[in-house]
Formats: structure tokens, sequence, C-alpha cells
């Protein structure tokens, strides 16, 4: 008689009642799905700031305060424009200036608190050396880079003939920071899931198999951004955390589905009824997971701790994305098994045979291998590890820090 826990009970509970398991998962995703739609976007910021305040903030402020620069109140933006064949001296030039000017100025004080161009000031220092190009320097309330799309539609309708039309500050650094991350998460995504259903798929040998995994990373992966988007609402968060979690989340979210889904597959080979299957592996590999995921929960308060509002939103990312990880693992899993069963092998890869029983009285191959070698020798194989380890770090003590860019 197999002697099992809590996660083999849970798991036991979820697979006898798949459906109940699986719809609870699915209303979660829902109600994850509309609150990213609906408040993620508000929760995000780009703002990087310390949470306490340090010497180097006071003395920033006093400077601010001296040189009566209100940083912290708005946003500044420069719309450059030049031309390739006219002046800022010529009168077609000074029009499309001044028609670029009234146009973005019409979009109201929810975009312009104010701007103004060289032929309003007949500052020179507006005007490059060639005199073929000039700017015009505006300033937007501290939310409106959210509105930067806008600007960039105008401003692009008047990139013709020989004008160019150029975009700098910190409105626009902060909604292409913005669009990049997003942009940079969805590619990343695509990258890492086809590579990884390549990688399971070998590791298993059938589609199916590999597909599992990714699905349950892909629901972690949901349900912490609607928590996070929930979070959101009583605090700022950076929006680097919608690329922490993806990350995180296929990660996790893969590795602990192996685990579990490897076990229950070699339960199975070694003619254990499913049921009992899912029992063992609950009881062993969910039990790991479990345990596992609480260890790495542990070390990311370390970031959320951290006085740097980058870190804290990361650390409280990753936090939940692992939580959801070890979540499906322990239950949604189970019950996807106890629905499958063993269709978890279906469609098969030519030439690639996993399935078949093997003697796990005397395991062979290069882990067995080196497990046996390890476990003869072990201060030797101690030394060589920590020799490795050593060897791999020296080029930390030789590091040079500072900020990149």
């Amino acid at each position: 008689m197999y002697l099992g826990n809590w996660t083999e009970r849970l798991a036991r509970i979820c697979a006898r009642r798949p459906w109940v398991t699986i719809g609870i998962w699915a209303v979660a995703i829902a109600i994850a799905l509309f609150f990213i739609v609906t408040m993620l976007g508000d929760a995000l910021v780009t703002e990087i700031e310390p949470t306490n305040n340090p010497e180097s903030s006071e003395a920033l402020d006093i400077m601010n305060e001296r040189l009566g620069i209100s940083e912290y109140e708005d946003l500044d933006e420069t719309i450059i424009i030049r031309s390739s064949t006219l002046t800022v001296d010529d009168a077609d030039f000074q029009i499309h200036v001044e028609q670029l000017y009234d146009e973005l100025m019409m979009l109201g004080e929810e975009v312009f608190l104010s701007g103004f161009t060289y032929y309003m000031t007949q500052d020179p220092s507006m005007v490059s050396t060639d005199r073929h190009s000039t700017f015009i320097a505006l300033t937007m309330p501290m939310d409106a880079d959210e509105k930067m799309d806008q600007v960039y539609e105008i401003g692009d309708s008047y990139a013709t003939g020989s004008f160019e039309i150029f975009y700098t500050g910190s409105a626009s650094f902060m909604a292409d920071s913005m669009e990049l991350g997003e942009s940079s998460m969805v590619r990343g995504e695509t990258i890492g899931i086809s590579a990884a259903i390549v990688i399971l798929a070998i590791v298993f040998g059938a589609i199916a198999a590999a597909i599992l995994p990714i699905v349950l990373a892909m629901v972690s992966i949901a349900v912490a951004l609607g928590l996070t988007a929930l979070v959101g609402q009583t605090m700022d968060l950076t929006f680097m955390i919608s690329n922490m979690i993806t990350m995180m989340g296929l990660a996790v979210g893969i590795d602990y589905s192996l685990f579990v889904l490897t076990r229950f597959r070699e339960e199975r080979q070694r003619g254990r009824e499913k049921m009992d299957a899912i029992g063992v592996a609950g009881a062993t590999a969910s039990r790991a997971v479990f345990f596992s995921g609480l260890t790495v929960v542990l070390a990311l308060t370390g970031l959320v701790i951290f006085p740097l509002s980058i870190f804290i939103s990361m650390g409280i990312g990753s936090i939940l994305v692992v939580f959801m990880a070890i979540s499906a693992s322990l239950t949604l899993l189970p019950a996807m098994l106890g629905l499958l069963g063993d269709r978890v092998n279906k469609f098969r890869i030519p030439f690639i045979q996993r399935g078949a029983a093997q003697n796990y009285e005397s395991p062979t191959g290069f882990w067995a291998w080196v497990t046996r070698v390890v476990t003869r020798v072990p201060v030797l194989s101690i030394v060589v590890v920590v020799a490795l380890l050593g060897s791999a770090a020296i080029p930390f003590f030789d590091r040079d820090t500072g900020m990149s860019g």
C-alpha cells in the first residue's frame, strides 16, 4: 500500500472531478481576462522611482527646487522638423511648422499644457547650424504619454515632401518604452513557446504531452496578469512586470508540469492504473513542486523589499505567477490527466520513442550513470562541482558596475 499525503489526496480529488476543477479554472481565466482588458493598462506605469527617500533623491529635489524645475509635475516633448531643401527662413517652412503647432495645440490641455516654436521666440538655439532644422518645444501633463499615438498621427501627417518629423523627450520615451515592452513580450512568448514545444516534443515523443505543459504555463500567466491588474489598483506597477510574468510563467509553468506529467507517464508504464498513477505523481512530483515553488517564492521576496519600484513590481509579478503555476500543477494538471489518461501520448513522433516500458530496478543511460558516479565518490564530486562553480564566478569579482546606455 502506497502511503500518500495531502498533495496525493488533492490530485486524486481533482482527477475524480475533472470538469469541476477545469470549470473553476475556466471561470478564473475569464475573470482574469476581464481584469486584463479593463484594468491592466491603467495599472502599469513607466516611471521607475525609489520607494524611500535616499540622499540622491533629496539632492535632486533641492537642485530642482533651486533651478525652478518642476520635474515631477509634467513631461517634456520635442518635435523636430527638418527639410532637405528649405531652411527656417523660407516662408513655406514657417507655414509648415506653424500649422503643425496649431494642430497639436488643438488637442487641448489634456495633451499639451504649453509650447513654443522658433517663430514665436526667435531663439537662435532652436535652429540647426545649417538652418534646415528647428523644433517645437512642448509641455505635457504627467499621464499624457498615453496619448502620444495622437501626437504621432498628427506629426507623421506633416512628414510630406522634403520634410521629416522626429520625436524626442520624456513623453515619447515613456510611450515607446511601453510599446517596446508589449511587443517584446509578444515576441518573447512566440519564440519561447515555439522552442518549448519542440524541446518537449523531443522529451516526450508525443505532441499531446508536449502541449499540455504549455497550456498550464499560459493559464498561470493569464491568471497572474489578472491578479496584477487588481494589485495595480492599489499601487503603481512598472510596465516591466508583464515581461517578468511571461518569462517566469513559461519557465516555472512548464518546469512544474513537466515533473508531474513525467512521473504520471512513468507510473503508467510500470503498470499502475490511471488513478493510482495520478496519486503517486501527486504524492511525489506534486509534493516536490509545492516545496520547490515555495522556495522560489521566498527567494523572490528579496525583490519586494528592495526600495525601488521596478524591483518591487518584478517581485510581485514573479511571486504571483509562481504561485499560480504551483496551483495549476497541483490541481488543473491532475484534472486534465484524469480526463485524458493515456491520450496524453497521442500523436507520437516517428523515431522518437518515449513510451516503452523501462527497467526502473536497473536504470541505464547518461543520467543514471552520473547518479551512480556521484553517489559512489560524493566528496570528490563536491570538490569538482565547487571548483567549476568557483571558476565560473571569477569574472564577477572583476565586473564594472554602472548604468547602461
